[in-house]
């Protein structure tokens, strides 16, 4: 019962979010919210890399360095150190 008052909150916040009609479906709005979402992300992610995000972000944000040499050294790749994503237990196949 708790989950469909949340999932009813979510849903509801997207639609507000993404200016989406009240008997819209949901699934096609949240696809365009995650894609935002994503942009957003890629975005700042390139910004810190450049030394363009505040520096909070930038202490986010560690380079990739192997232990030894590889052709993909210099493609400026990143660390993930983030634990896994709550969300990613409900993919939205967008």
């Amino acid at each position: 019962m708790v989950y469909l008052k949340h999932r009813l909150n979510v849903s509801s916040g997207c639609k507000l979010v993404a200016s989406a009609k009240k008997r819209e479906h949901i699934k096609p709005v949240l696809c365009a919210l995650h894609l935002r979402i994503d942009f957003k992300i890629l975005l700042m992610t390139l910004k810190s890399l450049n030394g363009l995000a505040p520096r909070y972000i930038h202490n986010l944000i560690v380079r990739h360095v192997p232990g030894r040499q590889l052709r993909s050294a210099d493609h400026g790749l990143v660390q993930n150190d983030m634990d896994q994503d709550p969300f990613d237990r409900w993919p939205l196949d967008c």
